[in-house]
């Protein structure tokens, strides 16, 4: 009986002194520390589209081929965008050649227009000095100093005078209203020329779309078009992950949030990789809960109201990534606890 007692003596002494160690653990060590297992890595993933529409004639990389900035991925079929450069190129040909000849014809009635004014300004001085003329001969046909027949001659040569300048300016004023004309024709003629012009760089920009390329380093996805496929402008013909820029989204309790801020140790533990232990730090906290980003978001004024803790996604950044490259992908489950001494 005495040792059954001992027995049951010692169980209760480790019990105590396991449940004063647990509590001794937690308040010196384990309170200081909130986890989550709602945690996942993050990634930046490059839908890449094509800009154009067209014919795939080749493919160049296969699902998880790791590419660099540059690396050519598509290539579109580009005859029929050379040939509607072609075309725009002989369009400007032409519509050059147009306003060449309309610029020409202008030059031209430019000299008749300052032909016609030097006419109009001779015919004028000839009719100011007829008029002078007449003027002196009617005040001397007054005193009978002059007959009238040398004065009615002076009246029709000043009326034969300003015949000519009637007929000058008229021929002035038409030449001016033809110059117009071809002014409003070489300005309509300009616009074509620019418009070929801009046909001409919009068919050279088709064409370098024909070869899509990598954007930045990562590895390819989702890789869902062969060749011979026709592709439209804004359709996802691939995708591209970037393994070099990754980041973990842990959903922390709102209770939890109080402890938690930007710059705090975090230690990171990958499902994938359980023998693992990975450092990253706090980035930054999103100001609202993941319901509120929902497409639906719940709306509790509508009657039954059940209270549901929420989470708020927490950016953790991760150390080491070189150490970790081809290790970790978008979407791998992960479980994180946050150092808040």
């Amino acid at each position: 009986m005495k040792k059954q007692q001992i027995y049951i003596v010692s169980v209760i002494i480790v019990f105590i002194v396991v449940i004063v160690g647990i509590l001794i653990y937690w308040m010196v060590y384990g309170r200081y520390f909130q986890s989550t297992n709602d945690a996942y890595i993050k990634g930046n993933i490059t839908t890449i589209s094509a800009r154009i529409d067209g014919m795939v004639t080749a493919v160049n990389v296969e699902d998880n081929a790791s590419v660099q900035p540059g690396t050519l991925l598509i290539t579109l079929d580009d005859k029929p965008f050379k040939n509607a450069q072609n075309q725009a190129k002989a369009n400007l040909q032409v519509k050059s050649a147009q306003l060449a000849a309309l610029q020409e014809k202008k030059k031209v009635n430019d000299d008749q227009i300052a032909e016609a004014k030097a006419k109009v300004d001779q015919a004028k001085a000839q009719l100011n000095q007829d008029k002078k003329k007449q003027h002196r001969l009617t005040q001397l046909n007054k005193h009978d100093y002059t007959s009238d027949t040398l004065l009615d001659s002076v009246d029709a040569q000043v009326k034969v005078s300003e015949a000519a300048v009637k007929a000058a300016q008229a021929t002035c004023n038409g030449l001016e209203d033809q110059i117009n004309l071809i002014n409003a024709q070489i300005q309509q003629m300009q616009s074509m020329v620019n418009i070929a012009q801009l046909q001409i760089k919009q068919t050279t920009l088709n064409i370098s779309y024909t070869k899509i390329n990598s954007p930045e380093a990562g590895i390819v996805t989702n890789r869902h078009i062969t060749a011979g496929m026709n592709v439209s402008a804004g359709m996802p013909l691939i995708s591209l992950i970037n393994t070099d820029n990754l980041w973990i989204e842990a959903n922390f309790k709102e209770t939890q949030l109080r402890y938690l801020k930007p710059g705090q140790t975090v230690t990171i533990q990958a499902d994938a990789y359980p023998d693992k232990e990975i450092i990253g730090t706090i980035d930054s906290i999103t100001p609202g809960t993941g319901t509120e980003f929902a497409l639906l978001p719940p709306n509790n004024a509508t009657g039954n109201f059940t209270k549901v803790v929420q989470r708020l996604p927490v950016k953790i950044t991760i150390a080491d990534k070189d150490k970790l490259k081809n290790l970790l992908y978008p979407g791998l489950s992960v479980e994180v606890s946050v150092d808040t001494r």
